[in-house]
């Protein structure tokens, strides 16, 4: 399998962050006996972004993601219609942010109150395109609303 176009992407932000010019772009190609990124196998890509990515987070030019919270509603994409996972990523901060719960369990069970009352829907994931503009709308006002209260 050839190497995807998200890892063609990273690898040449990742170019861009380390500042390598042509030449020294076209010798690290070379090590894997192709002449541009579209060649690479997808685990040759890996182990590029792999090299690359340690490069850079050991000259402090690049800070990894956190994969536990970037994968989180990941098994998520893909649904028709529904809610996408950077839009539940997106609700999940913005909530804990408003939240008063003391621990995440609690946080959550509140989350989904909030979401059945404003859409009728029982949890988070179940949220649709529409559904997301008002979660959003809603907390958005709840931050407006501390905010004048500070």
């Amino acid at each position: 399998m050839m190497s995807s176009p998200k890892q063609r992407q990273t690898i040449g932000y990742l170019r861009k962050v380390l500042s390598l010019d042509e030449d020294t772009y076209r010798e690290i190609l070379a090590n894997y006996c192709v002449e541009s990124s579209t060649q690479l196998t997808y685990e040759q890509a890996n182990e590029l972004l792999d090299s690359l990515k340690t490069k850079a987070v050991s000259l402090g030019l690049y800070v990894k993601r956190s994969d536990k919270y970037f994968s989180k509603y990941s098994n998520m994409s893909g649904r028709f219609g529904m809610a996408t996972p950077k839009q539940l990523r997106k609700i999940d901060v913005m909530w804990k942010q408003v939240s008063t719960q003391p621990t995440d369990e609690a946080k959550e069970r509140a989350l989904n109150r909030f979401i059945l009352r404003i859409t009728g829907k029982q949890r988070l994931n179940f949220l649709t395109q529409e559904d997301v503009s008002k979660v959003i709308k809603a907390i958005e006002t709840m931050q407006e609303k501390a905010s004048e209260l500070l």
